[in-house]
């Protein structure tokens, strides 16, 4: 507890005389800089997420520092899929970067995918409460309320409309408007994919899938009195995204003007 309370102090000292900032580029800009697999390794032999632990490695002039947390089994969330969760935090003298590992784990092969997802700003809360997850596949947690757009820092579901399941993470506390959310989704050999249209371009999760229509709608406060959606379509022939609809709602107080 005293470490990590001197470890707060001084990393707040580096952040205000400059020395350490958190690294907040475009989200494909910021995952060329997130923890490896290889730089996990480096440290710690294993493979696994139990034995990531609080490393400090000395490089040239850099420190680099691995503060690691607890791990999250997620065993309900697919009925193919176990997931395990882990924030991991990188520090050197430069950057501070937040860096979610999911591993997950097929329950009939045993294969194993590791994903390292990077992250902007996140909450100290995130990833700490393993409860705090959704699946609009197996049901669980499903009819959970959401606030603020806050569907969960795990969510499980089809998004792209094609029976296979999906997952979701929350990549940025975001701001008014709720979190931001990375998605990937699962190919046909069972392997799990970064959408950077739908990460870059819906970074809030889906209010709405509409598999009938091939539909995903969101919805974020852009203001005190306004509220904006985005609808996205998939192409069946493609499997390209593209933005079909953008609607704002302006609310006075019992009225509300909507525009297309």
């Amino acid at each position: 507890m005293k470490g990590a309370i001197i470890f707060s102090v001084i990393f707040l000292i580096l952040i205000m005389y400059g020395n350490i900032k958190y690294v907040n580029e475009n989200f494909q800009e910021r995952s060329k800089i997130i923890i490896t697999k290889k730089k996990i390794r480096e440290l710690d032999k294993s493979k696994t997420l139990d034995s990531i632990r609080i490393v400090t490695q000395q490089k040239s002039e850099n420190t680099y520092v691995f503060i690691d947390s607890v791990v999250c089994t997620h065993k309900k969330l697919s009925n193919l899929y176990k997931i395990k969760s882990k924030i991991v935090t990188y520090v050197s003298s430069k950057y501070k970067v937040d860096t979610v590992i999911l591993e997950i784990s097929n329950k009939r092969t045993n294969k194993v995918q590791v994903i390292h997802v990077a992250t902007g700003i996140l909450y100290d809360s995130m990833y700490k409460n393993c409860d705090f997850v959704r699946s609009y596949s197996t049901g669980f947690n499903k009819k959970n309320s959401v606030v603020d757009n806050m569907f969960g820092d795990i969510v499980v579901a089809d998004l792209n409309f094609d029976k296979r399941e999906d997952i979701a993470v929350v990549r940025d506390a975001g701001g008014n408007g709720g979190p931001l959310y990375a998605y990937y989704f699962q190919s046909s050999s069972g392997v799990f994919e970064i959408d950077t249209f739908l990460s870059n371009n819906m970074p809030y999760f889906p209010i709405e899938i509409n598999s009938a229509d091939s539909i995903l709608k969101n919805s974020y406060h852009c203001g005190a009195t306004c509220v904006n959606s985005d609808v996205f379509t998939i192409s069946s022939k493609t499997g390209n995204w593209y933005k079909c609809q953008f609607i704002t709602s302006v609310v006075y107080a019992d009225q509300t003007d909507k525009t297309d």
